[in-house]
């Protein structure tokens, strides 16, 4: 590699470097300003998306469960499993 060549690469490197420096900063500083999506907000956004492609989904079974009442009733499901004996 002659001089020249390798004083262009060094100018790209700086650059780019000088270019993610920048674009570091502008994300850092968009992470700041974004507040957090609402349960309400993502549920109309995915099903308004959904819609849109075509998806007919259908709604089998809904629970609401709060606090230690939720953990204990995924614990009694995964309890309440049974594996089929196979002969």
């Amino acid at each position: 590699m002659s001089n020249q060549e390798i004083a262009e690469l060094r100018e790209a490197v700086a650059a780019l470097s000088a270019t993610v420096e920048d674009l570091t900063r502008e994300v850092q500083t968009l992470r700041g300003r974004i507040d957090p999506i609402d349960e309400d907000t993502m549920m109309a956004i995915a099903a308004g998306v959904s819609a849109y492609l075509g998806n007919r989904a259908k709604i089998k079974q809904v629970h609401f469960h709060t606090g230690r009442a939720w953990a204990q009733a995924g614990r009694t499901e995964v309890q309440r499993r049974q594996v089929p004996h196979v002969r």
